[in-house]
């Protein structure tokens, strides 16, 4: 199940408050009327409108892709008993490559006014991206401005009439919604840029360019660029190269996220196929034509979708860990570009919501993967950790014995060759102790196995429980034992040595048939000056042990 992150709460709730405008357009004394007609030949001129019908549409509109050039004829209506400054506002004039306004006065004359986007210096004819007009209406009049509007690709148009006092407003809250979008966006490119520099996994660096790069796209669309920034030219129109790169990164992304290469090879032909085209792609709008670049983008995305629609259906009937979140945040980003193209192709109405649902999108799927990638990170770690821990304990019951857990033969040895060669380097003292389990073969005959394995277990634990860390513990036959006893001298031995004998000998061992005592031998030896190898203190341990049974069992004795 996936859970959705709280602080998408807010992020999938925010469309709802995209209707409400911060700043309202003054209808108290005036009413805007809007109408468009197209022009085909972009041959019409203001003098051949007597005989022309224009289609009423919206003040906030969008028409279909084949209007490259549109007049529109505004219509206002001043129901005041007194002369008012008003201001036109075309909100999105940024998207256009040339704006003509014509104002008819009342002797049927025309003042004209002309801007030319693609011109840097524009900039002094605009309020940021928006174009501002200032007229003034008589008393009880109407007053008609026809716009003719050259478009790149779409035909966008938001008008409003505002008071001098309102437009200053306006003017001032432009780009609230957008800001928003690309700050989070910004913010998110930061702080993982910041975590692949901690870190260094390249998916860090991928995700935090893919974000920049939608930040970059979005301050075009949305116009942050020429309001917040002042910029107008033809260098400006280069931002669009993101919307080329963003399928490239983001086939970058899910190839590193994924490891393509390593489990899918088919799904990583497909991306890095995707990757190809967007590189030439690029490679035609930096060296031959940007304009056929941007029109070339479709083809990208088109086959960047089928890739990871694909990769979605292949790698969730594989129950990839990750896939479910991925699908998630890609559903939101599709359904997001989705609405704005078809507001801005004309299919359904256009309006702050459809217009900035790209922006959302992303910003969603943006979040969705910054979750994506905390989950991989913990997803590895944990397989990490898992692979550790099995090693672990493949390396644990390499060296321990599986019945009582102490260290087998090798191990013991290992472990006790190198506590001996300390001692002799540093002139410490060292004990050892040989242990047996006195008539051991009688408790299996008589008793069974079962009870004989429940013997060895508690007299383990029983030596465990009471030695120190330090200490070097082993089983190194079927009932005989050894403990090391580093930086201990023989007195001190002699005394834990003892203790356990005693220790062991009270414990009732309690069976089916009988309860009984299990006893213990006990040699034990210190290191001496003579002493060359671990082979010769053991010796004289094991010939202690061999007294100690001879003398009766359940003794120690010191050689």
């Amino acid at each position: 199940m996936i859970r959705i992150p709280r602080c998408l709460v807010f992020i999938l709730f925010l469309p709802l408050f995209f209707e409400v405008n911060l700043v309202i357009a003054d209808t108290r004394f005036q009413t805007l009327s809007v109408a468009y007609l197209q022009d085909t030949n972009e041959d019409l001129s203001i003098n051949h409108f007597s005989d022309k019908s224009f289609t009423p549409i919206p003040n906030q509109n969008s028409l279909n892709i084949d209007y490259k050039t549109a007049w529109y004829k505004l219509t206002i209506n001043n129901n005041s008993s007194q002369k008012t400054q008003l201001y036109l506002h075309h909100k999105l004039a940024y998207l256009s490559q040339q704006i003509n306004i014509y104002e008819l006065i009342a002797n049927k004359e025309t003042i004209t006014h002309r801007y030319d986007l693609l011109n840097s210096h524009t900039a002094d004819n605009m309020s940021g991206s928006t174009l501002v007009y200032p007229f003034i209406i008589q008393a009880n009049q109407t007053k008609t401005l026809y716009i003719k509007n050259k478009a790149f690709v779409h035909q966008l148009i938001d008008f409003e009439i505002y008071s001098k006092k309102n437009s200053i407003q306006a003017l001032i809250n432009k780009n609230y919604y957008s800001n928003i979008i690309i700050s989070f966006l910004v913010a998110l490119a930061l702080y993982n840029a910041m975590l692949f520099f901690y870190n260094r996994r390249k998916e860090f660096l991928i995700y935090a360019l893919y974000l920049l790069n939608a930040s970059i796209g979005l301050f075009y669309l949305y116009g942050t660029i020429f309001h917040n920034f002042k910029l107008y030219g033809v260098q400006v129109y280069w931002l669009n190269l993101s919307a080329i790169t963003v399928s490239l990164l983001l086939a970058l992304f899910i190839q590193t996220v994924f490891e393509t290469g390593k489990s899918f090879k088919k799904i990583h032909q497909s991306l890095s196929f995707v990757i190809l085209i967007a590189t030439i792609d690029l490679a035609i709008a930096i060296f031959i034509d940007l304009p056929l670049a941007i029109e070339l983008v479709g083809l990208i995305f088109i086959s960047s979708f089928l890739t990871i629609c694909y990769l979605a259906v292949h790698l969730y009937h594989k129950n990839h860990p990750l896939i479910k979140i991925f699908i998630t945040a890609y559903s939101f980003y599709i359904a997001g570009i989705i609405i704005t193209l078809l507001s801005l192709m004309g299919y359904i109405p256009f309006n702050s919501f459809t217009f900035h649902a790209s922006g959302l999108g992303i910003l969603i799927e943006a979040l969705l993967f910054s979750y994506l990638l905390n989950f991989r990170m913990q997803f590895l770690e944990n397989k990490i950790q898992k692979l550790i821990n099995d090693k672990n304990n493949l390396d644990y019951q390499a060296n321990h014995d599986h019945l009582t857990n102490t260290l087998n033969r090798r191990a013991f040895i290992s472990q006790a060759e190198a506590a001996f060669s300390l001692a002799i380097r540093h002139k410490e003292p060292l004990a050892i102790i040989m242990i047996d389990l006195d008539l051991f073969k009688n408790v299996n005959d008589e008793f069974g196995h079962h009870t004989g394995d429940k013997v060895l277990s508690i007299f383990s634990e029983t030596i465990q429980s009471i030695i120190r860390t330090e200490d070097i513990f082993g089983r190194i036959g079927g009932e005989e034992f050894c403990l090391v006893f580093p930086r201990q001298t023989k007195e001190k031995a002699y005394l834990v040595s003892e203790k356990i004998r005693q220790l062991i000998a009270n414990k009732v061992i309690h069976s089916k048939k009988r309860n009984f005592k299990q006893t213990i031998s006990i040699g034990l030896s210190i290191l001496t000056d003579k002493d060359k190898t671990l082979f010769d203190l053991q010796k004289r341990a094991d010939q202690a042990l061999y007294k100690a049974k001879k003398a009766g069992r359940n003794q120690l004795m010191f050689k």
